[in-house]
């Protein structure tokens, strides 16, 4: 038996665990690294609701999985790490920054 999550509940935002989101949702997960081998393409409509990408990571700074976020400016931005990376173990997130186009962690 494993330890990992069940792949197949909802989240408490409303997304499923692969990222497919709800109208409550602030992200989606496109990548995840650990259970999936490739990522999933965004759709029409969450690549102009989700513009700000995301990458999540443990403490020892392994890639855990990569998404999209509405949000990159406040307390928001954190929801991917707290509600889906904490199933995983994810402590860091990174967020592409707008102006430089580089990752940076929060």
């Amino acid at each position: 038996m494993t330890d990992k999550p069940n792949l197949n509940l909802l989240n408490e935002m409303g997304a499923d665990i692969f990222g497919s989101p709800s109208a409550e949702s602030n992200f989606i997960i496109t990548h995840n690294v650990i259970d999936e081998e490739e990522p999933r393409k965004r759709t029409a409509s969450e690549t102009a609701a989700f513009p700000h990408y995301f990458e999540l990571y443990d403490d020892d700074k392994i890639l855990y999985a990569r998404g999209y976020s509405n949000e990159n400016k406040d307390e928001d931005l954190f929801e991917p790490l707290d509600e889906w990376g904490a199933s995983y173990g994810c402590t860091g997130i990174k967020y592409r920054n707008l102006e430089t186009n580089k990752m940076e962690w929060m």
